[in-house]
C-alpha cells in the first residue's frame, strides 16, 4: 500500500513492513490471511490459498493508484475498470496483473519486461544510479514534513 513507501534521504524509493512476508518454494501456497483488505487478491479473500501471483495482484492495485493519483481504494472497481487509466500500455498491465485467475497473471520478469517500463534500466535502478525526482531537503532523522 503507499503507506508503505517512503523515501530515503537520498531520494530512493524502498518499501517497507514485511512483518508477515514468507519465503515460498517454489508452487508452494501459503494460507496465512494477511496484507491489507483494499489490496489483497481474490484468492486471499475467499481463503483459497496463493503464492507470489497475489503480490501481482497487489502491484497492480498499487501501481493504477499510482498511475491515476487516486490512494483511496475504493476507488477500483476491478469488474467495471473504473479508475483503470486510458494509457494503452498502463492499462494493459493494470488489467493484466488484475486477472481473477493467478496463473494468468504477469511475473515480475514480465511485468518488468513490460512495454510500460521498455525505457527503464533495471540494472541502474538496482545499483541507485537513477536521478531522482526529488531528494528531501531533511532537518534530522525524525523529520515528517513530507508525510
Amino acid at each position: 500500500k503507499l503507506e508503505n513507501i517512503v523515501l530515503t534521504k537520498k531520494g530512493h524509493v524502498k518499501l517497507i513492513d514485511f512483518g508477515f512476508s514468507k519465503k515460498l518454494v517454489k508452487h508452494a501456497r501459503t494460507y496465512t490471511q494477511c496484507g491489507t483488505k483494499g489490496y489483497a487478491a481474490p484468492e486471499i479473500v475467499q481463503d483459497l490459498g496463493h503464492d507470489i501471483s497475489s503480490d501481482i495482484w497487489s502491484f497492480g492495485i498499487l501501481f493504477c493508484h499510482m498511475i491515476t493519483g487516486s490512494a483511496d481504494k475504493k476507488d477500483i472497481d476491478v469488474k467495471s475498470a473504473r479508475l483503470i487509466p486510458k494509457e494503452p500500455e498502463a492499462k494493459d498491465l493494470i488489467s493484466k496483473c488484475l486477472s481473477k485467475f493467478p496463473d494468468n497473471r504477469p511475473t515480475v520478469g514480465t511485468i518488468m519486461q513490460h512495454k510500460f517500463f521498455e525505457t527503464i534500466d533495471w540494472d541502474e535502478v538496482r545499483e541507485l544510479g537513477v536521478s531522482q525526482y526529488f531528494t528531501p531537503d531533511l532537518c534530522g532523522a525524525f523529520d515528517d514534513r513530507y508525510y
